[in-house]
């Protein structure tokens, strides 16, 4: 077991990771160093603002990735030989870890044998094979997810974006075109936060909306709606591994699970919008899609209907996806945690805007979104 307690095991990342970059998150900072430049050029797609510095922090961290598949296989052997470990489950997908404990020292194995997680306290070091940068963002995704709900911040399901330097959240179920929803706005020139996951925090000048590192899913039967869309995905490769959607059928219908997947920095390069950091709450749009749908229409939704679609798209403190921590412990108890998610949903149907946002498929509903926002933010 030399490999898994040899105390010299920082030092010789030191001695190897010696490309750095600094990541900033709201009150967080990511000092990361790796072997490779290929993982930072991966983080910047996903990225916003990463060069902008907070000045209160409450966490920082030093990771360091070390991209060799020759010292992970040796690391894992070692590990197999220990027989006292745990097994967690950490996605819906499948993707478990094995943890081990040694003095003070936490270890995280991939079960898939594509990467190994070393923690010392607020120094995190990431072990993959060659071309495994997406394990590194998820290890970052992680600790953000803890370190925001420890400060009482609540995760939800949904895309978020800012009209005008005003925040909207997209909200809704699956397949209630919260996606179409969101590239209906960057049409005219919004700006993107986030898809799939934001971060909501109470702040001293109201909610402010952060945005999640992810990829953008999309539906093949969404992406043939959108020209603009359909253009860049069949002339350009692709960043991210891709499902075979050009010749399976069920990509074709609206609502498979079958999705192309592009980095934020994919998005921009389409629509030529900002990615942003985030932005102040002004509006929740719970979109209803039919795809037969020939007509538009706002209406405001009643507010116990709006707590039932929220408390539905509510990930805190259990996410659908990453079902369970990992990396940062939980410091909050489920209790409270679900007691600050119910009480942030109370404060949101009560004060703010939550409209219905019934569209079909392109039934100009990029220029009735257009209109009805004009009006609503007339002053703007």
């Amino acid at each position: 077991m030399h490999e898994v307690q040899d105390m010299e095991f920082l030092d010789r990342l030191k001695n190897v990771c010696i490309i750095q970059r600094n990541y900033f998150y709201p009150e967080i900072k990511f000092s990361c160093y790796s072997n490779v430049n290929s993982v930072f050029e991966y983080m910047e797609e996903y990225w916003h603002d990463f060069s902008m510095e907070q000045k209160d922090l409450t966490a920082e961290y030093r990771l360091y990735h070390f991209e060799n598949a020759e010292y992970l296989d040796k690391y894992a052997a070692a590990l197999s030989a220990v027989k006292e470990f745990q097994v967690i489950m950490i996605h819906k997908s499948g993707m478990a870890v094995r943890k081990y404990m040694f003095n003070n020292k936490k270890i995280y194995s991939g079960i898939n044998g594509e990467f190994i997680v070393v923690c010392y306290d607020n120094v995190i070091c990431v072990l993959t094979k060659t071309r495994s940068a997406s394990y590194f963002l998820r290890v970052v995704r992680e600790m953000i997810f803890r370190v925001s709900e420890s400060r009482g911040d609540v995760v939800f399901h949904g895309a978020a974006v800012s009209y005008k330097g005003k925040g909207i959240y997209i909200c809704g179920d699956k397949s209630a075109g919260k996606t179409s929803t969101m590239l209906n706005f960057l049409y005219f020139g919004s700006d993107f936060i986030a898809n799939d996951r934001i971060i909501l925090a109470n702040e001293e000048n109201g909610i402010q909306m952060h945005y999640v590192p992810l990829a953008i899913r999309i539906g093949y039967g969404t992406m043939g709606a959108y020209s603009e869309l359909s253009e860049y995905v069949n002339q350009h490769e692709l960043s991210r591994p891709q499902s075979d959607w050009k010749t399976n059928r069920e990509a074709e219908y609206i609502g498979s699970s079958i999705k192309i997947e592009i980095t934020p920095g994919e998005l921009a390069d389409i629509y030529g919008n900002s990615n942003i950091f985030g932005a102040k709450l002004q509006c929740i749009m719970i979109p209803s899609f039919q795809a037969g749908e020939t007509e538009c229409r706002f209406t405001r939704m009643d507010a116990e209907m709006a707590r039932e679609v929220l408390l539905r798209n509510c990930m805190t403190p259990k996410d659908d996806n990453w079902v369970a921590p990992w990396i940062v412990p939980r410091v909050i108890s489920e209790q409270e945690l679900s007691r600050n998610s119910s009480e942030l949903i109370d404060w949101l149907v009560s004060n703010c805007s939550v409209y219905r946002y019934e569209f079909g498929v392109r039934n100009n509903a990029v220029l009735k979104l257009k209109e009805f926002l004009a009006a609503e933010y007339a002053d703007c």
